[in-house]
This record gives structure tokens, sequence and C-alpha cells, in this order.
């Protein structure tokens, strides 16, 4: 009601009222529309098919809907259900595909349309997100993920081509977290943004460039647990360095003999300042990283961040968390109170650095670009 628009063909004829009943691209509200309008269909069909509403409401991101289920039968019905539901308000969903080969099988089934089930071969892979996902391996991949301007190194290129990789998930966090440090050391040369870079640092960024290759290597799991119902925990970590500090998220898993697995679900890295901040300064403000990112893992998985274990390496960190706020100075006590928000001192523990996997961040910028 709210998207009209007065039409006449000619200027004798009486102006008709229309109604916009599609979501029109191009306007300001569209992405809220079309988002909102999934939402909706989610609330309504709440009762009846409460697991399809589920997923529709938080397993979308924009067009993309990534969710499945715990068996075959399960994932099939939940399938029909979601088309069932989207059908009914003119959005058809296509291009369904799966790490079975059972339930591809199966949906090329529900449509004669050639798009509505993708076929996937041993090396196919299907993109989303800015990851490659492998469906017959079940892994994520990572190829080509940057594609860099030789033609004349600059600034203003080094930036561009750095903003081109999307990873969500910090898979790639040890490597990336590299030319962010390199972004950084650059400017404190204080070289124009279309300047060309000097001989020496175009051929460090060239090396590093060459060094992104070896990613096609790289195999993640996707799937993080052994099974659905699998006894889990969550162990975060984080660590800090002169340059850069950074948290990590594994999951453990028991499976039925008994046997514990652990996989890496997430990563987050920020550059340090340049102003110098002390190594436990960093460290803390690589504890406050890990605590949002927790926060944001119990919101999506519906866990309490409570519930969840911690490490660091820092005794001085610990001994902050522990003390008594009054006599901590205003830096550190104003991290420490949005720590303590969401967490408690008695979930913090100790890890060695030699045992820390997000050491991986600092030990991976030891050696400066420049």
């Amino acid at each position: 009601d709210m998207q009209r628009i007065l039409w006449r063909s000619t200027p004798s004829e009486r102006l008709a009222s229309y109604r916009l009943l599609t979501v029109t691209y191009g306007t300001t509200p569209a992405s809220f529309i079309a988002t909102q309008c999934l939402t909706v269909l989610a609330d309504e069909n709440k009762t009846k098919f409460p697991d399809a509403s589920k997923a529709i409401k938080n397993d979308f991101y924009m067009d993309d809907l990534m969710t499945g289920c715990e068996s075959e039968e399960e994932c099939l019905q939940l399938q029909q259900q979601i088309s069932f539901i989207t059908n009914s308000a003119g959005l058809p969903l296509r291009k369904w595909c799966s790490n079975s080969s059972a339930i591809r099988a199966r949906l090329s089934e529900f449509s004669e349309d050639p798009l509505f089930a993708l076929e996937i071969q041993k090396e196919d892979a299907v993109k989303s997100l800015g990851l490659h996902w492998k469906p017959a391996e079940d892994e994520f991949r990572f190829y080509g993920v940057m594609k860099v301007n030789t033609s004349k190194t600059t600034k203003r290129v080094i930036l561009s081509d750095l903003n081109k990789v999307f990873d969500p998930l910090g898979f790639l966090v040890p490597v990336l977290i590299k030319g962010k440090i390199f972004i950084q050391q650059i400017w404190q040369l204080k070289v124009d943004w279309d300047s060309t870079l000097p001989e020496d640092i175009q051929r460090r960024w060239d090396t590093f460039y060459t060094e992104l290759e070896d990613l096609r290597l790289v195999k993640v799991p996707r799937c993080t647990s052994v099974t659905a119902r699998s006894q889990i925990e969550i162990h975060g970590f984080c660590d800090a360095s002169q340059e850069a500090y950074g948290a990590c998220v594994y999951v453990r898993s028991k499976d039925q003999s008994h046997k514990w697995h652990s996989r890496l679900l997430c990563a987050r890295s920020r550059v340090a300042s340049l102003k110098g901040e002390s190594i436990p300064r960093l460290e803390l403000s690589g504890a406050l990283t890990l605590v949002h990112l927790i926060s944001k893992l119990a919101s999506a998985w519906e866990v309490n961040c409570r519930e969840c274990y911690l490490w660091t390496d820092s005794t001085i960190v610990l001994g902050w968390l522990n003390a008594q706020a009054v006599r901590l100075k205003v830096y550190v006590a104003n991290r420490v109170a949005q720590i303590l928000e969401l967490t408690d001192p008695k979930q913090w523990r100790y890890i060695s650095t030699e045992e820390n996997p997000a050491d991986m961040i600092s030990r991976g910028i030891s050696a400066r670009l420049l």
C-alpha cells in the first residue's frame, strides 16, 4: 500500500492507481522488503512448519539459503517444506545442491527446470558468500583468493586487491593479516595513493601474492561436529603480538566411541595501533575480540556465552580479569568491564604459547614485510 503509481496512457483518460505487487529492484527499500518478506513467511508458517520456519528466518543470507539436517530424509522434508512456503509467495528457489548424492538425485525429480538442482561432479565447487564448497568432499576450498594488478603497484592498488578477498569466517586470518600489516607499514612511508612503490617493496608484495597460491591446498571441513546430537564444547583462544591481535573459536565434539574431535569454526584479527601499545594491553584487546566473537556465536547457535571455555597465554590479562575494578587504569578497566559483562572470570584459563592455536596470528606475522 505504500508503493503506488498513478498512470494514464493519454491525457484524456482518468488517472488509474496501481499498487506494486512485487519487489522492485533498484528502489531504496528493495533489499529490506525482500528480507522482510522471508521473515513474514517464516512467522506465518511457524506453527505448521516449525523447522522450515526457523531455517527461513535464520539460514538465509540475502538470496542464499544454507541449512541442513542430520539425515537425508529430514533434509528432503525440510527442502520440500521450505519450497512450499516460498512458492506460496511467488519466491521459487532454484539451484539446490547437497553433499549427498542421493538427495541430489531426488531433488532433480521435483522439477523439470534444468536449474532447479545443480549437477555436481566430484571436482566441482559451489561458490557462496565468498567460499568455494566442494559438495562431493564436503569441504571448503580457496581458489583464486586474490587477483592482483601487477602492471603498477601502488598503495591504492594493494588496498583494492586486499579488499577483494571476502573471508566471512576468518579461515584465512593468519595469511591476510600479513597484507593488512603491509598496508599499515606502507602508510608510514607517507607515499601518495597513486605513486609507484619502491622496487624492493614491490618485490616483497609480489612474494606475498605468490605465496597465496598455496591456499589452493588448504581444506576446511564444512561440518564442525561429528553428528548434530553430539556432545560439544566451544573453546575460544586469543593472542597478540606487537603488530596484531586476534582470536579463534574451535568446536570440540565426542563421537559414539567416546573419541573427541576438534574443528576450527571461525576467527578474527585486528591490526595493532601505530601508537605502540604494550603487549599486555594488546593481549587484553585480543581477549575482548574473542568475547565479541563468542557473543555472536552464542546468538547464532542459541547457547550461553558463560558455558564456553576461554583461553589466553597472558597471565597479566588473567590477573586483570580477577582484580578489583577500582585498582585498574581507565583503559584496562573499560575493556575488562566489557569482557566481564558477557563472561565470567572462572571461564578464563591459562594456556601456554606453544599450545595456543591463536598464536598463529602473531607467529605468522612475526617477520615484517618491510
